[in-house]
């Protein structure tokens, strides 16, 4: 299929084939027939990305920080190559289309093939010939309502949100202050509810515009006795609430509002707009300002938007997607006219010229991509496929395939693997098929589908790596041994008892291996350090401290059914480095959290304490609150007149006998390619893989128990043995 790409580098855009979208659960995949360009939002974001490196660090200062510690951390190189590869990738542009259900995800009850729909969302609603768009940001369109009419929904439930902001009542002299596309469709709701609209503006076309629409009064902002034609126009009571939609660097709106309302009126704000209050005015008039964020509640909360997890409507009575109805409902209705807001209409072929007539001709409001090509009845386009066959002078390779092409992926796993001239590259499939392309073409894949099942059943392809979000982990482990295949996970290798226990059954009738990603025991650091502890007969103490830095609540590795929270989805790190060090297991674990609260789970500061089978004992402290800038991580080893220090697995020190001596290397080095090689040569030679099976399920069994022991406040014994014995029966 098609899509609208955008180079955030170097602004390029270009109209890309592209796999069609997964239908993962909790969605549907709609076949556009129409979408929507806004020449607010989405000019202002193709404008952003044809800036230099120096206007972009100047919009963007949070991200420049962000740099500044990280290449604190990794080094200024490794960092500038991180950031460019960033900037580098495609990034699909869209927010708002319409068009025909053709597959319907796991759980949806809603949607049946063949329904029309309007869809919402930056990521979701793209400027694309399929879409995966979530049930929360899709809506039925009503019986009479044109496909053509129905793509202006999001924009129109943004006007909505705005109105239900102000709480407009019935009756009332409102002013919308920016008749842009936002403006002029809140100006016909307010007229909706038999409310006088009053629009103001600096474009006499737009204002004439909202006058053919329906608006009172239209006044140019910049005309002479505007106050004064404002107060006769609302007989001298004044304006009861402002709507303002324009984006402005001037503070002269809000001095204009304040101006216009009444005592104790409204302003509602929509528009980007500068926002320097004058206190005596609105303290006099005891004005009240608000925001209007977006299409409704439930934006930007990812529960609602993916998850699908509504808001009962007793408590909330107008979420996002009941916005979007309402629209829809007023467009049917006749309340809202929408063709007079399409400057534009082009072919989706034209897209690229579309978006350059955007950036040339202020004038255009608005742009509408017809996908009048696609059969709307048929299902989605044909996928991409690699083939099942010989590859040549290349079939003595190790066939590899991903299911996976994110951000690690792309720069910690596939640089290595293409350089190794004993792998190639088969089959990739990602969630959107965006990152999917880009990887097939910057690494060289034989190509790109998706369907998972034809990566398993792919001849040719020998390994897969699971390189998806955490949940998706442990089920396509067990698919990929089902299916006769190597696997290599990174981790988490699970995220409940449950599924763990499913890998060890399957695993035993499995003909191919598995391997984790804990790359840190492949790090030369690590191998130096071990050669070093060789001279200690006995227990030994090891400290491991993590400087692991912040993730907000919402972030998806701190929910437990996603991304199984930090201590399983990455203290399994550290618990695998500590076996590796002592040659010995896990038997019980002690773990506190910094607040004490045994009930919260995605606190990311927590001592633990492991006993290992030897007699010796790991401490790993992992903090969250710490100083991003600090070093990461540093490991102490204490055993028999011996300490081996590894500071950031930049330095190791080993002091013995009286002596100290170092061990360095050039930046930061975790292992990554020395992991990745270690698993291709065992399986070209036939041997096996570096980390045996029942140490991977320790790893992930210890960290259900850290889990558990904060739960119940106490220890925790650890009995691998049984819960094989327990997993097999």
């Amino acid at each position: 299929m098609k899509q609208i790409l955008q180079n955030y580098k170097s602004g390029e855009l270009i109209l890309e084939d592209v796999a069609c979208p997964v239908c993962k659960p909790g969605g549907v995949l709609v076949k556009t027939a129409f979408s929507f360009v806004s020449s607010g939002t989405e000019r202002m974001k193709v404008e952003q990305a044809k800036m230099s490196l120096i206007g972009k660090a100047r919009a963007r200062p949070d991200q420049v920080q962000k740099f500044l510690q990280s290449a604190k951390q990794e080094g200024f190189v490794k960092t500038y190559k991180k950031a460019m590869d960033r900037l580098d990738t495609p990034t699909p542009l869209g927010y708002s289309c319409s068009g025909r259900v053709v597959e319907v995800g796991r759980s949806i009850d809603e949607f049946h093939v063949g329904d029309l729909v309007a869809c919402a969302g930056a990521g979701f609603a793209n400027h694309a010939e399929v879409n995966f768009v979530p049930a929360n940001l899709c809506s039925k369109i009503p019986e009479g309502v044109d496909l053509r009419d129905a793509v202006l929904t999001t924009v129109g439930s943004i006007a909505l949100q705005g109105v239900r902001q102000g709480q407009v009542s019935l009756g009332e002299n409102v002013a919308v202050i920016g008749l842009g596309l936002v403006g002029q469709i809140v100006a016909q709701i307010i007229k909706a509810m038999s409310c006088k609209v009053i629009g103001i503006d600096l474009d006499d076309s737009k204002l004439k515009l909202a006058s053919d629409l329906g608006s009172d009064f239209v006044f140019n902002g910049k005309e002479e006795l505007l106050l004064e034609k404002i107060n006769n126009a609302t007989l001298g009571g004044g304006i009861d609430t402002v709507i303002i939609t324009a984006a402005t660097s001037s503070n002269e709106t809000i001095l204009l509002a304040g101006n216009v309302l009444r005592d104790r009126g409204t302003i509602v704000i929509i528009g980007n707009v500068k926002m320097d209050l004058p206190w005596k005015l609105y303290y006099e008039k005891e004005l009240n300002v608000v925001f209007s964020r977006s299409y409704g509640p439930g934006r930007y909360d990812k529960n609602y938007e993916e998850k699908g997890i509504d808001y009962p409507i007793g408590y909330v009575r107008w979420t996002e997607k009941r916005n979007m109805q309402t629209i829809l409902e007023l467009i049917r209705d006749g309340k809202i006219y929408t063709q007079k807001l399409i400057s534009k209409s082009l072919p989706f072929a034209q897209a690229v010229e579309g978006y350059e007539m955007l950036e040339g001709d202020r004038s255009i409001m608005s742009i509408l991509f017809e996908y009048s090509g696609q059969d709307l009845n048929g299902r989605h386009a044909a996928k991409v496929e690699f083939q099942n066959r010989p590859a040549g002078s290349q079939e003595d390779k190790l066939g590899v395939s991903f299911l996976g092409a994110g951000k690690f992926a792309e720069t910690m796993l596939l640089p290595h693997l293409k350089a190794n001239p004993e792998v190639q590259l088969k089959g990739v499939i990602s969630g959107t098929g965006v990152t999917a392309g880009k990887a097939a073409k910057k690494f060289g894949f034989e190509g790109v589908v998706a369907d998972a099942e034809e990566i398993f059943k792919n001849q040719n392809t020998n390994a897969i790596f699971i390189v998806t979000r955490h949940d998706l982990h442990a089920p396509n482990v067990v698919r990929g041994l089902e299916s006769g295949k190597n696997v290599f996970v990174e981790k988490p290798l699970a995220l409940t008892y449950d599924e763990l226990a499913q890998i060890v059954k399957i695993f035993d009738a499995a003909e191919g291996g598995l391997m984790v990603g804990y790359n840190r025991r492949f790090s030369p650091h690590a191998l130096h350090a071990k050669k070093s502890m060789k001279k200690v007969n006995g227990p030994v103490e090891i400290l491991y401290r993590i400087n692991a830095g912040h993730f907000p609540a919402d972030h998806w590795y701190q929910d437990m059914e996603e991304g199984g929270g930090r201590i399983i989805g990455e203290v399994c790190h550290f618990v695998d480095f500590v076996q590796f060090l002592s040659d010995a297991n896990p038997v019980r674990v002690y773990a506190e959290t910094i607040s004490g609260n045994k009930s919260a789970l995605n606190n990311d500061n927590v001592s633990i304490i492991i006993r290992l089978s030897d007699g010796s004992t790991a401490t790993i402290t992992y903090i969250a609150n710490g100083d991003p800038s600090f070093e990461k991580e540093r490991v102490e080893i204490f055993g028999n007149k011996i300490v081996v220090v590894i500071e950031n697995f930049c330095q190791t020190v080993v002091a013995a006998t009286g002596k100290t001596k170092s061990f360095k290397t050039r930046g930061i080095q975790k292992g990554h390619p020395e992991e990745l090689t270690a698993f291709v040569n065992a399986i070209r030679s036939d041997k096996p893989l570096p980390i045996s099976f029942e140490s991977l399920v320790l790893t992930t069994l210890t960290t259900f128990k850290i889990v558990d022991s904060i739960r119940t406040g106490a220890p925790v014994e650890i009995d691998l043995q049984a819960f094989l014995q327990e997993a097999r029966s």
